[in-house]
């Protein structure tokens, strides 16, 4: 589907009040710095970057839902700027810091990041814990209770989903950005603009807890004598000490959050400009709108260390054999130390990737809004491009960008004795005119110079376009 008339449809009034030839504004900024839009349509006749202009779209609300935003302009000129070193340049600690001092068309929630997931407290619960030296009834025998497990760790948070580009949640249509420009002009070989309509990138997931300690042992019933009957005899013996508890587990990390899907992105330009080699594919130029980077996994959380303390062995009697202490837990699972058992999240997967496309348009017969547009002026041959003195020679001049609905257009010779008439434009790139040569008009090469307006004056040169023979 054909772009401009969209852009037309939505960007008639500011395009008419900059390029309408007799009205028309034909006005230049220059952005050096971020400069926030909060409309649909960004148009200027010249758009200049300089060293880190940055065009952010930025609705006033983000409940306002609209299927295009556009920068439109005859000449973009772009000073400074390098490619981005990354495809997803925006983290929660440093958004959109990469671009810095770069050249850049985005938008706003792209230079930030959705929010990570928060991290569990940390640690969890502690297991149930005794006096290793005392013994309590609980129903355990002789022998002390053994100390309770730690809790689980819990798993942290997953990290938010990134923004779709500038649209709502429930919109399966993402919008389009379109770029339309029929000039470009790099101030060196190295200055560099980027167009950036991705998804916002999703946010970290949190870290998990750590698991709780094991509680301590309790301690053994002490031994008892009877004496009762002739002779002693073991009443009841020693309790073993109670075991120490098991460490908990420690949590899994959070899920990495989703990146947002990305918009399309429409290059609309001249046939040349949008060809294999041309300006707008040279590599001076990034495009970005693979779909919103995934948040990174939270970090797994380690695990509870074992009790530290057995209980201790009941006391013996003469009578009754010695019991043992109790033995200790083991820690929990993932190991305490992080050495290599932890459990990380996952991470998030990246959004959809928006489509990049490219498409022609031929001012002024392109039958859309971009007919207003002037396209760069050129004069490419005078023909015939010979007269001789005292003659009056009918010539047509051929080139681009000549405008049958500006107000005036004159063509001029360089040097004395060479007059011509007033243009007759037949086309974009057609005008022809009258060459009136005076008897005493120096021989030679003379420049030929096209010139239309209102203002601002447009002008083409032909260098040498035409001879005066003798």
């Amino acid at each position: 589907m054909a772009q401009m008339p969209a852009v037309c449809k939505t960007c008639t009034v500011p395009v008419t009040s900059q390029f309408d030839p007799t009205t028309g504004a034909r006005g230049t900024v220059t952005i050096n710095s971020m400069l926030l839009v909060t409309d649909q349509c960004f148009v200027y006749d010249t758009i200049e970057f300089l060293d880190g202009g940055q065009i952010v779209f930025a609705p006033r609300e983000r409940d306002t839902y609209h299927d295009n935003y556009n920068v439109i302009c005859r000449k973009l000129y772009i000073q400074g700027g390098s490619a981005p070193k990354e495809l997803n340049p925006c983290r929660p600690t440093d958004p959109g810091k990469t671009y810095d001092g770069n050249n850049v068309i985005t938008w706003l929630g792209r230079l930030q990041t959705a929010a990570d997931g928060q991290n569990a407290p940390t640690p969890a619960a502690d297991g149930a814990s005794f006096e290793s030296n005392q013994w309590s009834d609980q129903g355990q025998g002789n022998d002390g209770k053994s100390g309770g497990r730690g809790g689980d760790g819990a798993t942290g948070q997953s990290g938010s989903r990134g923004q779709r580009t500038l649209n709502l949640e429930n919109r399966e249509q993402r919008p389009v950005l379109n770029i339309v420009a029929l000039e470009v002009e790099f101030a060196n070989p190295v200055s560099h603009l980027t167009v950036d309509w991705n998804g916002q990138v999703g946010g970290d997931g949190g870290d998990g807890q750590d698991g709780g300690r094991g509680g301590n042992g309790m301690g053994g019933r002490d031994g008892s004598t009877d004496d009762s009957v002739w002779g002693d005899s073991c009443e009841r013996p020693p309790g073993n000490g109670g075991n120490a508890g098991d460490g908990g587990n420690g949590g899994p990390g959070g899920n990495g959050g989703h990146g947002g899907d990305a918009g399309d992105i429409y290059v609309i330009s001249s046939a040349a400009n949008i060809a294999a080699g041309g300006i707008f594919k040279s590599g001076q130029f990034s495009y970005i709108n693979g779909g919103g980077k995934g948040g990174s996994p939270g970090n797994g959380a380690r695990g509870g260390r074992a009790g530290v303390r057995v209980g201790n062995r009941g006391k013996k009697t003469s009578a009754c054999e010695e019991a043992h202490d109790g033995q200790a837990g083991n820690p929990g699972v993932p190991d305490p130390l992080g050495s290599g058992s932890t459990v990380k999240g996952s991470p998030g997967a990246a959004g959809v990737a928006g489509k990049l496309g490219f498409e022609a348009i031929d001012p002024p017969k392109s039958e859309t809004c971009a007919d207003l547009i002037p396209i760069a002026l050129t004069l490419s041959s005078v023909s015939p491009n010979t007269g001789t003195r005292g003659s009056t020679v009918t010539v047509t001049l051929t080139g681009t960008g000549f405008n049958p609905a500006a107000a005036l257009h004159t063509v001029n010779v360089s040097g004395l004795g060479v007059s011509a008439s007033m243009p007759v434009v037949a086309s974009s790139t057609s005008m022809s005119c009258d060459l009136t040569l005076t008897a005493a008009a120096p021989q030679g090469a003379r420049d030929v110079t096209v010139t239309f307006g209102p203002a601002p004056l447009v002008t083409a040169t032909l260098s040498g376009g035409f001879s005066v023979l003798p």
